[in-house]
Parts: C-alpha cells; sequence; structure tokens
C-alpha cells in the first residue's frame, strides 16, 4: 500500500513535469516561433571599438599648441577572455570534476603581469573582474608609460597570453607648455560610475524598442514623451559608452570643440562561433577618423607675450602691496595678485590674445600619478586640507614654494596691527598659548576674545597637551611647533602606507576568503533598497579593508611612527612584521623635514616623543566646537568647528589657477564705464536736437581729498555760476581730483570727472535705467557668447530709481556694477568698428581629411566605369569598394557674428574717440606718459609708449572695494583697488580709420589705471612686430 501511494506521487510529479515541457514547446513552436527564429538567423558578431587620434589645436599662425606624442600602456581586454570556458568537467576514471579555466587563466595572467611591474597580482584580478568584465571591448590600463622596450616585449606576448594588451596611445602634449592653459582647458576621464549607470540605462531602453519590435504593449520609459526621444537618447548613450576610459574636454576650447576634437571611432567587427571564438574580420568595419583640426585666433607669441608682462606685473605688485593703499596694513601680502590681457581685432572680433595669471599646467590632468598637482591647480577642500598638514606648499609661481606657517595662517585671519595680532604675537611659546583664555585682556572685545581662544586651540589642544608634553616641548615657539607638527603628519602617511601594505599582504586575504562574500551580499542589498546602481566590488573591498585597517593603525600608530622615526620601538607579539619593515623603510626616506624631526627627537626618551605624537592633530583631527561665532564662506549659520576657521583662512575666491580673469570672473569696472554714459547722454541729445552732440559744460572744483565733505560742499559750478553742491537732488554726489575747471565730454573724458558722469546720468538721460538699458545692449550683464566654457555674465544694476546715489555711482562704473575685461574689450570695439557690437571669435576654422558617407556612394551621377555599366542597363556604381577608398577635405570655417548694432553716427563717434585721445595724448590726460611712473623706472617701456601714442585711445579706471577676509570685531573692511586700463589701437596716427587692436588690462591690487597703460602700449607694440615678421 504505502509503495503504491509513493509510485503514485513519482508519476504524478512526471506527468505534471511532461505537462510543463509539452506547454513550454507549444510556446516555443507557436507563438515564439518567429521571433526564435530571426534570432538563429541572426548573424554572430562581436564589434571592437578603435580610438581614434585627437586633434591638434593651433593658433592662427599655424603655430602648435596642442598636439600628440606616442605613449606605451599595457592593459586587459576581456573580451578576448571569453574564449576561455568558464567551466569544464574533467573526468578521472570514474570521478568527474568540475574546474574553472577561465578562473585558473585569469589568475596567472595577472601573476605574470605582477612580475612584470612590481604590482599586487590580487588587484589586477579585481581589475578585471570589477571594471573589465563590465566592459569587455574597452581596453583597461594596468600600468602606464611603461617604457619602449617592455612594450614590445609584451607586444610579442599577446599571441601566448589571450587578454594581454600592448598599445600605443596617443598622449596630449603641450610644445608653449602652459601657454594659454584657461583657453586650452584640459582632459579627464569618464567617471567610471557614470559609465555604468548609463549602461544600464542603455540596457532598460534597447529591452523597451525590442518590445515594441516585436509587437509587446509597453509603456514609454520614466522621462521620455516619443519613440523618437527613445531612440535619440539610445544613440547618445551608446556615443557616450565609447568614452569610458578615454580623455574627454573638461574644459576650455577641448570641452566646448569635443565633438570635433575627439573625431570618431573605428569599428572592427568579427563573425564569431558560438563559444565566442573569432572565425573572420567582417567587410564593413570602419576604420577611426581622427579629430579635426582646430585653428584658434590666438597669435601664440601674443599670448605668451602677454603672460610673460602679467607675471612680470604680479611680482612688482607683491614688492609695493603696501605702498598702493593705506588699508593694506590691515592685510597679508596675497599669495598671487592676479590680472588678465585680453586683445582683440575690433572689426572681426578676433581674439588674439585672453591671457590671464596665474595659469595652470595642462599636462598635470593627463599625467600619471599628478594628482596633488591636480588638486592644487582646481584648489579644491582636500587641497587646503593637505596645505594645512603641509602635505602641499603654498602656490608661489615663479618663485619657491613655502609652507602653510602658524604666522601666515594667523594674517588670513586677524588684521595685522590689531589687538589680537599684538597679543597673539606676544605669545612666543606653546605655554602661553595654553595659558590664553586665562587672561582678561580687558582691551579686546567679547568676540576678539573668543577669537584668540579658537585661535590658540587651533594651535594645540589643552586636553592632548599634558604636563608631560608642557615639560618638554612648552618652551617651543608656534611657528616651530607647527613646522614639526606638518613633518609628523608627513611622517605619519609614509607610515600609514607602508603599513597598509603590509596588511593588505599578510592580514586581509584571509578576511577576504572568509567574510567578503557576505559583505558585498549586504551592500547590493542596500543598493537595492535605494535603487542605485552598481559599483564595483573593489569599491567595497577597499571599503571593508578601511575599516579593518583604520583602528588597527590608530591602535598602534605611536608606536610604528617611533619605530619610523627614532628606530627604538622593541619587538611587540603580533606586530614584528609591521615594526621590521617600517625601521627598514625608514632608513630609505630622505625627506628634508623628516630627517630635521628625526634629529629633533633624537634627544627625548619614549614617553616624551609618545607625548609629542599625542598632540600633533591633522586637519581631521582638529574637530572641536569653536568658541566664538563667526561668518564663514564655506558654512553660514551652523555649527562651526577648528576644520571651519582653517578652511575659511585660505583666500576667498582662492588663486584662480583654472578659473580665468578674463572672462570667467566679473569685477568692479570703475571709471572705464563713463564711456557708456558719456555715449547715451550724447546719444540722446542727438535724438533730442541735431545740433552739437556734446551734452554738457561745467566747472567741476572738487576739493583736495584731504579735505572732509558735508552736504553743502561745493563740487562744482553749472557755466551760469550755479554752484553744485554735494548733495544734489537727493543722493551724495561724488567728487573728481582736484581743480580740474571747465570742461566738456572730451575734458571730462580726459581728466576723468566723476562729477561730470554723475550729472550727465541724472540730467541728462530720459529714464536712469536707460544707462542699464545702454550697458545691456553693449555686452554689459549678459555672456558674450564666446565658445569657451563657463563664461561669467557680470551684473548691470536697474536699482537707480528710489536712491540717486546708486545713479552717481554707476554712472562711474562702481555700485554693484561688475564686468569681465572680455566684455569691456567688446564694448570698445564697437566705437572702433563703427557700431557692432560683435561676439568674440576664438576659433577661426576645423579642418581635417575624411572619408566619404558610404550612403551615398550609390546616387552618384559620376563613378567609375559608368558608360559600360549603362550598357549593360546598370544605373549605379557597381564596383562601392574602389568608390569609397578616398578621403575628401573637410572644411568649416566660423564667420564672424553681430549680436547687436549701436546707433553711432560719424559726428558722435568722433566725439567719444577725440576724448579717448587726449586721455593719453593731452597734456592733462590721466595717462599721459610724464604721469606714469612706470614709464620714468623702465626706459624701453618709456620709448615704446612714446612712440605708440600718436595711434592709440584710451581710457584708464582704478575701481575700489573692501573686503575683510579677517574676522576681527573692530577693524573695518580695507579699501583694495583692481587697476583697468583699456586701449585701441589705430593703423594710421592721429586718426580714426583704421582699426587695429583693442587691449584691455585688468590688474588686482593696483596702484592707479594709468599703471596699466604701458603693458598695453607693449601689445600693441608686440602685435606690430609680430605681424611684420609673419609677413
Amino acid at each position: 500500500m504505502l509503495l503504491e501511494l509513493k509510485l503514485k506521487k513519482i508519476y504524478t510529479a512526471l506527468g505534471i513535469i511532461g505537462i510543463i515541457i509539452s506547454l513550454r514547446l507549444f510556446f516555443l513552436t507557436t507563438v515564439a516561433t518567429e521571433r526564435y527564429e530571426k534570432l538563429s538567423r541572426r548573424p554572430k558578431y562581436k564589434t571592437v571599438f578603435v580610438e581614434p587620434l585627437r586633434g591638434t589645436i593651433r593658433d592662427r599662425f599655424n603655430e602648435v599648441l596642442v598636439t600628440n606624442k606616442i605613449s606605451y600602456s599595457v592593459g586587459i581586454m576581456y573580451e578576448d577572455l571569453l574564449s576561455i570556458p568558464r567551466i569544464r568537467w574533467k573526468t578521472n576514471g570514474k570521478t568527474r570534476t568540475r574546474t574553472f579555466p577561465r578562473k585558473e587563466y585569469t589568475e596567472k595572467l595577472a601573476r605574470f603581469l605582477a612580475g612584470q611591474f612590481d604590482v599586487d597580482p590580487t588587484d589586477i584580478v579585481d581589475l578585471i573582474y570589477s571594471q573589465a568584465a563590465i566592459f569587455p571591448s574597452m581596453f583597461f590600463t594596468v600600468y602606464e608609460a611603461v617604457d619602449e622596450q617592455t612594450y614590445y616585449k609584451l607586444r610579442f606576448l599577446e599571441k601566448e597570453w589571450p587578454g594581454l594588451r600592448a598599445k600605443i596611445f596617443p598622449v596630449r602634449h603641450y610644445p608653449e607648455g602652459t601657454t594659454a592653459s584657461s583657453v586650452l582647458g584640459y582632459l579627464g576621464k569618464m567617471d567610471f560610475q557614470s559609465g555604468i549607470r548609463k549602461k544600464e540605462e542603455l540596457s532598460r531602453l534597447l529591452a523597451y524598442m525590442q518590445d515594441v519590435e516585436e509587437l509587446i504593449p509597453s509603456p514609454l520609459p520614466a522621462g521620455f514623451t516619443s519613440q523618437i526621444q527613445v531612440v535619440e537618447r539610445i544613440h547618445e548613450l551608446q556615443t557616450d559608452l565609447k568614452f569610458v576610459g578615454t580623455l574627454q574636454g573638461k574644459a576650455g576650447v577641448e570641452r566646448t570643440f569635443q565633438a570635433d576634437l575627439a573625431g570618431r571611432f573605428g569599428e572592427k567587427r568579427f563573425e564569431i562561433d558560438p563559444m565566442g571564438n573569432t572565425i573572420r574580420e567582417l567587410p564593413d568595419s570602419k576604420n577611426p577618423v581622427s579629430g579635426r583640426r582646430l585653428f584658434l585666433t590666438l597669435a601664440a607669441q601674443l599670448q605668451k607675450h602677454a603672460e610673460m608682462i602679467l607675471m612680470q606685473s604680479d611680482s612688482e605688485r607683491q614688492k609695493r602691496f603696501y605702498k598702493s593703499s593705506p588699508d593694506h596694513k590691515f592685510l597679508p601680502r596675497p599669495w598671487v595678485c592676479g590680472g588678465a590681457i585680453v586683445a582683440i581685432e575690433p572689426t572681426s572680433g578676433d581674439i588674439l590674445a585672453l591671457a590671464s595669471y596665474p595659469g595652470f599646467d595642462p599636462a598635470d590632468f593627463i599625467t600619471h600619478g599628478k594628482s596633488s598637482r591636480r588638486r592644487m591647480w582646481l584648489e579644491t577642500p582636500e587641497y587646503v586640507r593637505r596645505l594645512w598638514d603641509g602635505l602641499d606648499n603654498i602656490p608661489k609661481p615663479g618663485s619657491t614654494p613655502k609652507k602653510w606657517t602658524w604666522k601666515r595662517f594667523v594674517h588670513q585671519l586677524v588684521a595685522k596691527g590689531s589687538d589680537v595680532d599684538r597679543i597673539i604675537s606676544s605669545f612666543s611659546t606653546l605655554n602661553l598659548c595654553i595659558k590664553a583664555d586665562e587672561e582678561e585682556n580687558p582691551a579686546l572685545s567679547t568676540q576678539d576674545r573668543d577669537l584668540l581662544r579658537d585661535l590658540c586651540a587651533v594651535l594645540i589642544s589643552k586636553e592632548l597637551a599634558g604636563p608631560e608634553f608642557l615639560g618638554s616641548f612648552g618652551t617651543l615657539s608656534p611657528d616651530r611647533f607647527r613646522s614639526l607638527e606638518q613633518a609628523v603628519i608627513t611622517a605619519r602617511g609614509e607610515v600609514y602606507r607602508i603599513a597598509e601594505k603590509i596588511f593588505t599582504r599578510t592580514d586581509f586575504p584571509a578576511w577576504r576568503e572568509a567574510y567578503f562574500t557576505h559583505f558585498l551580499e549586504q551592500k547590493r542589498k542596500e543598493e537595492k533598497e535605494k535603487k542605485s546602481s552598481q559599483k564595483p566590488y573593489t569599491v567595497y573591498l577597499e571599503e571593508a579593508k578601511e575599516i579593518l585597517f583604520r583602528p588597527f593603525f590608530h591602535q598602534n600608530r605611536e608606536l610604528f611612527l617611533e619605530a619610523f622615526l627614532t628606530k627604538r620601538a622593541g619587538l611587540q607579539p603580533g606586530l614584528n612584521p609591521f615594526i621590521q619593515e617600517i625601521i627598514s623603510k625608514s632608513l630609505e626616506s630622505s625627506a628634508v623635514e623628516i630627517e630635521a624631526l628625526k634629529q629633533f627627537l633624537a634627544e627625548f626618551n619614549s614617553e616624551q616623543v609618545r607625548a609629542f605624537f599625542r598632540a600633533c592633530r591633522s586637519f581631521y583631527e582638529r574637530d572641536e566646537s569653536l568658541v566664538g561665532r563667526y561668518h564663514f564662506r564655506q558654512k553660514p549659520g551652523k555649527e562651526q568647528t577648528e576644520q571651519d576657521l582653517i578652511l575659511h583662512a585660505y583666500p576667498a575666491g582662492g588663486c584662480g589657477f583654472a578659473t580665468s580673469s578674463a572672462f570667467q570672473e566679473a569685477s568692479p569696472l570703475g571709471s572705464i564705464f563713463k564711456i557708456v554714459t558719456g555715449y547715451e547722454a550724447a546719444r540722446q541729445k542727438i535724438e533730442r536736437d541735431t545740433g552739437d552732440p556734446n551734452p554738457l559744460v561745467i566747472v567741476d572744483a572738487s576739493p583736495p581729498y584731504s579735505m572732509s565733505m558735508k552736504a553743502g560742499t561745493v563740487l562744482g559750478y553749472t557755466l551760469s555760476g550755479t554752484p553744485i553742491c554735494r548733495w544734489y537732488k537727493g543722493g551724495r554726489l561724488p567728487r573728481s581730483h582736484p581743480n580740474i575747471g571747465k570742461i566738456d565730454l572730451c575734458g571730462a573724458f580726459e581728466k576723468s570727472s566723476n562729477l561730470y558722469f554723475s550729472l550727465l546720468a541724472k540730467d541728462h538721460l530720459s529714464i536712469p535705467t536707460d544707462l542699464s538699458k545702454c550697458a545691456m545692449k553693449m555686452g554689459f550683464g549678459s555672456p558674450t557668447r564666446v565658445k569657451l566654457d563657463r563664461e561669467a555674465t557680470g551684473k548691470v544694476p536697474f536699482d537707480l530709481f528710489d536712491n540717486p546715489s546708486n545713479l552717481y555711482s554707476f554712472a562711474i562704473g562702481q555700485h554693484t556694477l561688475l564686468t569681465t575685461p572680455l566684455q569691456t574689450a567688446v564694448m570698445l570695439s564697437a566705437f572702433m568698428n563703427g557700431g557692432n557690437v560683435v561676439v568674440p571669435r576664438i576659433a577661426l576654422h576645423l579642418l581635417n581629411l575624411e572619408p566619404q558617407e558610404k550612403e551615398q556612394v550609390l546616387f552618384r551621377t559620376e563613378f567609375a566605369f559608368r558608360e559600360a555599366l549603362k550598357n549593360m542597363g546598370i544605373f549605379f556604381p557597381l564596383f562601392t569598394s574602389g568608390e569609397t577608398g578616398s578621403d575628401e577635405p573637410y572644411v568649416r570655417r566660423l564667420h564672424t557674428e553681430i549680436q547687436a548694432r549701436i546707433f553711432l553716427p560719424e559726428p558722435l563717434r568722433r566725439l567719444i574717440l577725440e576724448g579717448l585721445y587726449s586721455v593719453v595724448n593731452s597734456n592733462g590726460g590721466t595717462a599721459r606718459k610724464t604721469a606714469i611712473r612706470t614709464l620714468h623706472e623702465q626706459k624701453e617701456l618709456r620709448d615704446i609708449y612714446g612712440k605708440l601714442a600718436p595711434f592709440m585711445i584710451g581710457k584708464t579706471s582704478t575701481a575700489e572695494k573692501r573686503i575683510k577676509p579677517y574676522l576681527n570685531a573692530k577693524v573695518p573692511a580695507a579699501l583694495t583697488k583692481d587697476t583697468w586700463f583699456v586701449a585701441g589701437s589705430f593703423k594710421e596716427a592721429h586718426t580714426f580709420t583704421s582699426p587695429e587692436l583693442v587691449v584691455v588690462v585688468y590688474l588686482r591690487y593696483g596702484d592707479f589705471g594709468k599703471e596699466c597703460a604701458p603693458l598695453a602700449a607693449s601689445m600693441i607694440d608686440k602685435y606690430r612686430s609680430l605681424l611684420k615678421v609673419m609677413k
């Protein structure tokens, strides 16, 4: 009975299985027959993408700015490993054993490569499985920049080692070094995680299109409104995924012309068998098409000259910093002053020079192992952290790099000469700093007392500086302690790397074998819950290693540091391999600061040395809350820690290595804007009557600067003798230079009268915002549309009705007006070329030799053997291989664009240009030869300026702004000056025909705008000499 019951269950189960198989066969042979027939007939092939050569970049005279040079790399192509079976069964007698040939081969290949390049084979295996396996047709680099001998050695071994690839890579090369770096930009690789997300999105969209093709009802993917959008997105993703692991333009023309410079990937198509083995290369393979050659409007030699004189000017301004403004006494000398020079051709808008100082080295963005340099150029928070820890240096272009000392740090936060500065400078030892909060200091405000306590707490922690530390090291000066602390942190970093390598080699493999699978399962589960894309397992492997290693290192770091710096650490159970190797590596270290630290610690015993180590804190360990409350740029209104105080000490806005002052930063313009004010007032006068376009004549009688002014102070007079007082029609008029006298529009330009242009804006415009609208039409307040990324828009104020003081200030280029040097050059160009507001042009043309599109061959009217084929009744090309073999020239010219046209009749144009001509050439002009200090000091520049003055027009500008980088409560904001000079040159002297060049010079922390004029003249002289050479 029991046996029958069991048999009945077995038969029932077999019957159910039979029914399921029958239903499946019915589905496959009827419902899904057409689909699987298509799949079975579909050719089995694989596609390998071939990276093209990136296009070169040249200047207008064909001088090479960016080209490519050969570099050798060795890496992995996972696609080649797919031909090796993943699982294979081996029969040994009566037993069958499952083996994993692909895994075994992968490990063998990793060991081979590790032996060639002295790397960990485990790292290579992880690279293969975590990245190369996801993008099997992509080349993943194991080792970059190998020597030529190694390259050819491994190239010959490729057939013996499937998956091994030795490749020649084109690498960007900059023959002119850092010249025009802000224009050229830099390259960077696509983020790998971004590539994974794009691949997952592509899979979803392809699955949707497959359903559409098979007439299966499916809703449109989220975010799409039509199937056309889906197809376009698929094409975009397929194009993007070709660039995974390749360098792409991230800034400058490398970014804006990425599609042209990158070229088109080649496609090698291979027929493969069901096992993935290559049978043959298919004839429809496509060769890669090199990127197009980009010709810029720049003149490389003029650009180089501009950058050179900017660097010289920066050095000069550094020396004169405390003489150029009385308020500079409160400020530390800037690490870099900065500035820009723009030179454009006024008729075409061609940019001949777009220089900014300081710049960066674009080669550092493509060179392996230059991550610290890249952080410096981009001025990331991590760079500031490393700067504080002494791992990086203060950027000082053209001079020896320096450490961020305690004194420099304090003066970034405390006004020089203030009470806080005086007291903290009196703390000559750490003992005095520790006792800072015990002193009352009644002269200080509450905020300043809190600032003093916070600064001392940042220097040394009271909790960590115990009696043993203070007894041995309390007499150290703050600067000496900071330099030693930075050396300790540098040594700690070296010890950390040494210990981590030992840990990875000895302790971590056992944990990985036992627990990593479970750890990874938990992470994958979290990814599904968060609906995030899968990260490579190596990310979690590194995370697990950090979780295990960090507590271990923190527990033993004093012992390891002592071993590294004093070699006195005794052997410890379980730690002997670490201590012995650390001591061995210590003998190889040759860093100057570490050697000095070793000598310093040599005279102290083990307990004293470890007490010193405990008192030394890195940036991340300075996490205590501050006593005071401050306005921090990076963390307003939130809990503030010692780290925030350190970050705030870095100069506001940074040094600007990767941000061009020529077009990516907007600044107050100052008196150059008077050109716009004068033009708009004269234009409206011409519209009211057709007589003399000069809008106003007054007597400017501004008092001396030493005289304090009140509401009733007389600043000038009308022609009828009516006094013009400081308080005028509800607002405060600005004073001018003393005793200017009687002036019209030309005289106001010549002597830069603030009073004159403020009166124009108030009394001679229909409404105040006419000035704003005119400024917008001339290109201010909006991008110039130059083909460069991250262009600043600037700002044009419109709050001019309620407070006339705003209008008076705006009329002379102050208030909230912000412009870039490039916008300013466009404005003056409009007056020189007759009224066209041009779009600045950075690229002249793109050239290449490119293959014809094959789709067009069949529609040609002329082809080989046309008449013979016609007699046979064939009216299309039959021998298409020969028809598509040649390349054709590709030429794309980028023509001049006009963004607006201003009303500029010749009498009005001449009136304005004559006023600007008198600025340079008249006896009272603000840029006259005798008034410029630089020309008295440098004879060569004096001769150039005197020679070119008859060909030049110009306008000086000194834009004032107040800054308060320090945190003192009682010290007011310091007045600093941005100095400008805009110049235009003509081919003939004393005439305003044949405009030649517009030059804008912008310098931060300058004296007066007139000191910029010799730099503009030097640019014009260089341009003329360059044209002679090129002709």
